[in-house]
């Protein structure tokens, strides 16, 4: 059990990777999407509508954990604040429409 996670773990490199990448370019803030066009930061709670904030999807990577694809987006708010979203699928364009 302990070296299949390990294993697991070990394949996840590339969203690690890409995670890293991202936090040296100072993207070091959590977000998560809610369901009324806001997004969350996990920090501070701050929430933003999305009107306020730039969104740039960064890769599509393989979970092994979740055995599941997770998309990595940069997130930048009007604010200054930059961070990162990892989601299920691609953020459609009509959850940031009005």
């Amino acid at each position: 059990m302990n070296s299949e996670i390990y294993n697991k773990r070990k394949l996840n490199c590339l969203m690690t990777k890409r995670l890293i990448e991202l936090h040296g370019k100072g993207f070091d803030a959590d977000f998560i999407l809610l369901g009324n066009n806001y997004l969350m930061c996990l920090q501070n709670s701050n929430t933003f509508p999305y009107q306020s904030y730039s969104i740039l999807l960064i890769d599509e990577v393989y979970d092994y954990l979740s055995e599941s694809y997770k998309c990595i987006y940069a997130i930048e708010v009007f604010t200054g604040e930059k961070g990162v979203l990892l989601t299920d699928g691609i953020v459609q364009s009509s959850f940031l429409a009005n």
